[in-house]
């Protein structure tokens, strides 16, 4: 008897069982809760990586920030040095500007001062004696005519005036025997010996004594003027020049023009 209660209190429990399980949540719900579950879990750990990731790109990018910072401020260093040494190089041009300017002016200066001197020199060298022209040629030959373009600098031309002058200064200051050919008036050619009494007149003689004269300078070059009148004062000048152991006081006539 008690054996079928039994079985009946658990055909009863199956029973109850069967009819209360169809009222439980559905298995579907559980697994939309677990899927949704997974998917928060998924999306936190998307998250998280996400921003480990940031953070490490952060880091290279304020490392990447800071050398950009530093660029920077060498490049500015550098623009402002940059900007000062333009500064200075323009000051340093506008300088030079006028300078060169200055210099321009003064080498015209010099220029027109050379060109007047040479230009005298020109004129001046027909009063020059034989003996001084001889001397002075190579120099005198350097000297441009008007108008003609010379590559001679300014202080090459102004050495070469002031070793014409000097000279010319030399000549002047002293006594000189020279000996050339003149022709007589009769077309005839001698042998004459000539005084140069600086530049201002000269005295010549033959080696005969029979040919005399005075010359002085002009504008055609030399005159040279027969004295026969003067043949015994010129040869007595001449001996005194060649012999100074003779010595003496000669009157012969000075004339310069």
């Amino acid at each position: 008897m008690e054996t079928r209660c039994l079985f009946i209190n658990l055909g009863l429990w199956s029973l109850g069982l069967t009819i209360f399980l169809p009222s439980l949540p559905g298995q579907s719900e559980f697994e939309e809760t677990r899927t949704t579950l997974r998917k928060w879990i998924e999306t936190e750990s998307e998250i998280a990586r996400a921003n480990n990731e940031w953070m490490e790109e952060k880091e290279i990018l304020d490392n990447i920030l800071a050398v950009l910072g530093s660029e920077k401020a060498v490049l500015q260093e550098r623009l402002q040095k940059s900007e000062e040494e333009i500064s200075q190089a323009d000051a340093k041009r506008a300088m030079l500007g006028a300078k060169r300017d200055g210099l321009k002016e003064a080498s015209g200066a010099i220029n027109r001062v050379i060109q007047g001197l040479e230009g005298k020199l020109r004129k001046l060298h027909p009063y020059f004696p034989e003996p001084l022209q001889n001397t002075i040629a190579p120099l005198y030959t350097r000297i441009p005519e008007i108008g003609e373009d010379t590559s001679a600098s300014l202080s090459a031309r102004m050495q070469n005036i002031v070793g014409i002058l000097t000279q010319v200064d030399k000549f002047n200051g002293g006594i000189t025997l020279h000996s050339s050919p003149k022709t007589l008036g009769n077309g005839q050619t001698v042998q004459v010996k000539t005084l140069y009494i600086g530049l201002g007149c000269a005295f010549f003689i033959d080696k005969l004594g029979s040919y005399a004269g005075i010359g002085i300078p002009g504008p055609e070059g030399w005159d040279f003027q027969e004295r026969p009148d003067l043949v015994p004062a010129i040869r007595e000048a001449m001996d005194v020049y060649e012999d100074p152991q003779k010595a003496n006081f000669v009157q012969l006539p000075i004339g310069v023009n």
